[in-house]
């Protein structure tokens, strides 16, 4: 039986530390979900996303002044390091 004292306070209950909520985004369609929620929600990129869509959304994502939580993942700085040396 959980005790009176444990648990978060209700108004600061889900929020990160940058006092945002976070949504988790596969596609950029969903991106697009955030632009008029920019100022409460942040995008959190799905682990499930691969290299080239994750470029693609922090792009997309930097047009629409959303927040990105997970931003640089050792996908991303692999890929980036790729094409640079091309």
């Amino acid at each position: 039986m959980p005790k009176v004292g444990f648990g978060s306070n209700n108004r600061t209950k889900h929020l990160l530390p940058n006092y945002h909520k976070k949504l988790v985004i596969h596609n950029i369609q969903e991106l697009d979900l955030l632009l008029m929620h920019k100022e409460t929600y942040c995008a959190e990129i799905a682990r499930t996303v691969g290299a080239a869509k994750r470029i693609l959304i922090r792009k997309r994502a930097a047009e629409l002044g959303v927040r990105v939580t997970n931003k640089k993942s050792a996908k991303i700085t692999k890929l980036e390091e790729r094409l640079k040396k091309t």
